[in-house]
Formats: structure tokens, C-alpha cells, sequence
């Protein structure tokens, strides 16, 4: 066994365990390791346990599988029973607790700080995350949740038309996953005296996978030639609660507002 990877062990106790014929089968987090035609032998035995009356216990953090194969689904934390439901019930329970842990330790996250440049003509206020109803901000959205980013710019000087572009960037750094801009939209912000703030919201649906977002923001005049700001977000955005059965393959539609 000491040279056996990971996978092969797992493989090794499943082929060993489901030949013991025993009333209840406990398998804890199985298909964690092994390729795709494993994992489908492993369901496929499930399937033949449950139409056979076998009972089988299975652990997990897969929610999709948990929701595929099995007929009543237990939260534990911290080895306390939250509650016994339908799959799908409880894991919106294990998501909304994990949403609240997130936000607690993106709270207690220093704020570092905030990469912005400005020039003589313009300058950036905030570039935030906010929820789309309450308007106040927010850290963590659900799959298919409405995001709404934020971009407050200041005029130094009477400004005509605008165009303010937010990027979106995994925080792991790499390509940008998207962008919008007020011109893309075709909106068209008019003119701002000097001394003036105009903020800006795009608001999308969050079709992304799970991940961490750092928000980029930068204002261009009429014609996109001359960069006035730009900003980066001190702080991260996540997306939180996408499974394999639940997927995204179209791009985000976009309204933006300003005011």
C-alpha cells in the first residue's frame, strides 16, 4: 500500500467494502480522488444498493451528487446535527452558512490599500460591490443573484459624455472573466460640472463559477483617447454556491444606471 497514490487506495477500500454484504454501507467522501469512469462505476453501484434496500450513508461536500443519489440529506457542524430534509433544502442550509462565514472573515480582512490614479481632470470617489435591493454593500452573491457595481467619479472640471468601463478580475490575477462600459451600453452620461460626483451602476446576474473577484474601474473621455482615472477595489468579491448540475453558458446581460 505505501506505494499507492491516494486514488488507489480509495479505490482499492470501495472494491473491498462493497463486497461485505452488509445491511448499511458508510462511504465518506469516495469520489473526493478517481477519474470520471470511477465515479460513474461507484453511482452505478449506489443505484443497484438503493433498489436493492441496502442503506447507504454517504459523506460528502459534492452537494450535486448529494442531491443525485440521495433521498435525505444530514448537516453536521462541528459534529451537531443542524437538521435532516430533502437534499435541496439543506443545502441551501450548508450554503447560507458558508455565505455567513464567508462575509464574517471578508470583514475582518484588512482593507489594504486602494490602487487609484487620478489627473487633473478627473478622479476616482469608490468602486464597490452592493446589493441590488438594499443598496448597501455586499461581499458574497449566489449563483443567478443580481450584482451591482458601483463606480463614483469626481469632476475637476466641466466634463462632456463620459465613458466609465468596470472589469472584472479573478483575484488569483490572469485575463479579465468580463467588462462593461457605459458606451458599450450606449448610455451616455451628459455633462458634469467641475466639482461634481456622477456614480455609475452596472447590474448584472452572477453567472460565474465559484471564485474571488478583484473590481477594476477606469474613465475615459468622449472619444476613449485620453485615460482621466482609474481604481482598483481594496477588497475581493465572491461567488459562492454553483455545483455541476447547476451551469452558466451565456454571457451576462447588463443595465446601468447613474445618477
Amino acid at each position: 500500500l505505501k506505494n499507492y497514490s491516494s486514488g488507489m487506495q480509495v479505490r482499492l477500500a470501495f472494491s473491498i467494502a462493497i463486497q461485505a454484504q452488509s445491511d448499511i454501507l458508510v462511504l465518506d467522501e469516495v469520489l473526493a480522488v478517481g477519474d470520471a469512469n470511477f465515479q460513474r462505476k461507484c453511482f452505478e453501484y449506489f443505484n443497484l444498493l438503493k433498489n436493492s434496500g441496502t442503506t447507504v450513508i454517504f459523506v460528502s461536500h459534492d452537494n450535486a451528487a448529494v442531491e443525485r443519489y440521495c433521498n435525505r440529506a444530514l448537516l453536521l457542524e462541528y459534529g451537531e446535527p443542524l437538521g435532516i430534509d430533502k437534499p435541496s433544502i439543506v443545502f441551501d442550509k450548508y450554503l447560507e452558512s458558508n455565505i455567513k462565514k464567508l462575509e464574517t472573515v471578508k470583514k475582518k480582512v484588512k482593507t489594504t490599500e486602494v490602487e487609484k490614479k487620478g489627473t487633473e481632470k478627473a478622479d476616482f470617489v469608490e468602486l464597490i460591490a452592493i446589493d441590488s435591493e438594499s443598496k448597501k454593500t455586499k461581499s458574497v452573491f449566489r449563483p443567478y443573484e443580481n450584482i451591482t457595481i458601483r463606480a463614483t467619479i469626481k469632476a475637476k472640471c466641466t466634463l462632456k459624455n463620459l465613458v466609465i468601463r468596470v472589469v472584472l478580475q479573478h483575484a488569483s490575477g490572469g485575463a479579465a472573466v468580463c467588462g462593461f462600459s457605459t458606451k458599450q451600453e450606449g448610455v451616455k452620461l451628459g455633462t458634469i460640472k467641475e466639482g461634481a460626483t456622477i456614480s455609475v451602476e452596472f447590474c448584472f446576474e452572477n453567472r460565474f463559477n465559484d471564485a474571488e473577484f478583484v473590481l477594476h474601474s477606469t474613465c475615459f473621455d468622449e472619444d476613449q483617447k485620453n485615460l482621466l482615472a482609474r481604481m482598483s477595489s481594496s477588497k475581493t468579491i465572491s461567488s459562492l454556491g454553483w455545483t455541476r448540475d447547476l451551469r452558466c453558458e451565456y454571457y451576462p446581460d447588463v443595465t446601468v444606471s447613474f445618477s
